[in-house]
């Protein structure tokens, strides 16, 4: 197996070998504990594997009446299977954590908005000096860009503290050891920043820069 491969639950493994069929572990057939997985050929759906493992069940059925007898085999998909349970969970949590930015964007203008009321004094003095609205207005999305940033910044710091405490708590959670924060979710928390600022820092410049 190539390196990182690792079972759906459980730790690391240093070293795959192939089953015994003619072991007794394995030729015992009356705990169906093994799972096997497969990857479907081009063009095959769900459907039309389960009719084929239909067939196989029937088979094993006859062949092993005692043990196999209305066992039957399902496919199903392995991703639905493994994060069936834990997306009923992640995906509100997702929904709660967009609400929260939400209204920490809203209070987070409300005080910016509150704070320019106090600078209009500073904002007259800098176009008395020469300054154009199109600077004025840079000087605004650049105090908000920065408190974005850092607001972001911060989140990741948090974050990579909550990875330790989100392992301890998913226990068998699927690959919980391969949860980690990489270029991807760097990325995104960049975007949501600058998304941040764009939406609630724009309005509140324009309008500052007018008067």
């Amino acid at each position: 197996m190539p390196p990182g491969f690792a079972p759906f639950y459980g730790g690391t493994i240093d070293l795959w070998i192939p089953i015994n069929a003619a072991s007794p572990r394995y030729s015992a057939r009356q705990d169906h504990w093994l799972m096997p997985v497969s990857r479907l050929k081009p063009g095959v759906t769900i459907a039309q594997a389960q009719l084929d493992m239909n067939v196989v069940g029937k088979q094993l059925e006859n062949e092993y009446p005692a043990t196999n007898k209305g066992v039957g085999e399902r496919v199903f998909p392995l991703h639905q299977e493994l994060y069936r349970g834990f997306g009923r969970v992640l995906y509100p949590l997702l929904g709660a954590v967009a609400f929260v930015l939400l209204i920490a964007c809203v209070n987070v203008g409300n005080l910016l908005q509150s704070r320019t009321e106090t600078r209009h004094k500073e904002f007259a003095v800098r176009a008395s000096m020469g300054a154009s609205r199109r600077q004025i207005l840079r000087q605004l999305l650049l105090e908000c860009g920065l408190l974005s940033l850092f607001g972001g910044s911060l989140g990741i710091v948090i974050t990579i503290w909550g990875i330790q405490l989100i392992r301890n708590v998913a226990g068998d959670f699927p690959n919980a050891d391969s949860v980690r924060i990489d270029g991807r979710v760097l990325l995104f928390t960049l975007i949501v920043s600058l998304a941040t600022t764009v939406l609630f820092g724009l309005a509140e410049a324009v309008r500052s820069a007018r008067q």
